[in-house]
């Protein structure tokens, strides 16, 4: 009896290895099927603009079965995605808002050099630096224009906080219209953020009709360079500042090869911006209450004379540039640092608010080295 029960026991143990049936042991050791891990983000995370991977801190969604019926995606495959255009378009003015044909997707995808061949990538760009570019190094953009570009039909929007250059390769842009009398800050430019160079461009028939600052080009602007630029059109405003090519500027911004044919507000304008026009009647207001002398070794003396001076200053112009303006009211002399070859001119100047500007108020003094 016990025989038999030993061997039915041997035979059940036999049988259920037979079949396959797991045993603890066997149930650890089991392996896993190989599982496939790729990185996936969802459609909804932020992206990082350059690596495109999560950003720092953020959790990516559960891993989907991957598809590999679909082809390869690469950045060279890549269609964008249009921007979408709202189904009625924003009309000023009687006139298109340019941002409407905005292509912005291509702005981003050439940031920050835009070789610009159309008005839609020329507004994209315009919309890109003003909603979303951020100088970091201090450099800016450059734009270039590689055919003639015809605005008509649109409302210009200004580029503000702009750095960089605008070269027009030789091309002409026609029929900016700009039409924003309430609002100050009105051009192709409408204020800089660091300095700006213009060149190699014509721009035809604009229309700007502005407040305070108001120009073609730029409409205020410090750290200018203009070398061969031609503008034609109407500059008008009820404000201040208002220029040709430029509202606003440095008295010592220089013009290399540019001309025009810009009325503003009505009369033909002899000058490229309001500040050139402006030191031109400074001269009849400049007095020489000072008396300006000159030592061998360049240090300028001023008399001491008892004048209810407003801001006293002194003016350094170097080969025609003004490159320095410092406060006089407390020096009775000052010696210029600079010893680089050229001829340098001293005076003084003054705040004068019957001219609404700073006048000469003594003699010049000339050195060369």
């Amino acid at each position: 009896m016990r025989r038999s029960t030993a061997c039915l026991a041997l035979v059940t143990i036999a049988a259920l290895l037979m079949c396959g049936c797991d045993t603890g042991r066997d149930h650890i050791n089991k392996k896993k099927p190989y599982e496939i891990k790729k990185n996936y983000v969802s459609s909804h995370q932020k992206i990082n603009d350059r690596t495109g991977s999560p950003k720092s801190g953020e959790e990516s969604d559960p891993e989907p079965t991957p598809d590999y019926t679909s082809p390869r995606v690469t950045s060279r495959n890549v269609t964008p995605t249009p921007t979408p255009v709202p189904d009625t378009p924003v009309i000023q003015n009687g006139r298109q808002y340019i941002y409407d044909i905005a292509d912005i997707d291509w702005a981003r995808q050439n940031a920050p050099n835009f070789g610009v061949s159309t008005p839609e990538q020329f507004a994209g760009a315009v919309k890109y630096i003003n909603e979303e570019y951020v100088n970091n190094d201090g450099v800016g953009v450059t734009i270039y224009i590689l055919n003639d570009l015809d605005l008509d039909g649109y409302e210009w929007v200004p580029m503000n906080d702009f750095t960089g250059n605008l070269d027009g390769q030789g091309h002409t842009i026609r029929n900016i219209h700009l039409n924003n009398p309430l609002d100050g800050h009105n051009g192709i430019i409408g204020c800089n953020g660091g300095a700006i160079g213009i060149f190699n461009i014509k721009v035809e028939n604009a229309e700007v009709n502005g407040g305070n600052y108001a120009g073609i080009f730029v409409a205020q602007g410090y750290m200018l360079n203009f070398v061969d630029v031609y503008g034609s059109g109407t500059v008008d405003s009820n404000g201040s500042y208002v220029g040709a090519l430029i509202g606003r500027t440095s008295p010592s911004m220089t013009y290399g090869g540019c001309s025009m044919d810009v009325k503003v507000n009505g009369y033909t304008s002899q000058f490229y911006s309001y500040t050139q026009e402006n030191e031109s009647n400074a001269d009849k207001y400049a007095r020489e209450i000072y008396k300006l002398t000159l030592k061998k070794d360049h240090t300028v003396v001023r008399s001491d004379e008892k004048h209810n001076a407003w801001n006293l200053g002194w003016r350094i112009i170097y080969n025609g540039d003004i490159v320095l303006e410092r406060n006089a009211e407390n020096e009775l002399e000052y010696k210029y640092f600079r010893n680089d070859p050229g001829t340098y001119k001293i005076y003084l100047v003054e705040y004068n608010s019957e001219f609404g500007g700073y006048v000469r108020v003594s003699n010049e003094v000339e050195y060369t080295i």
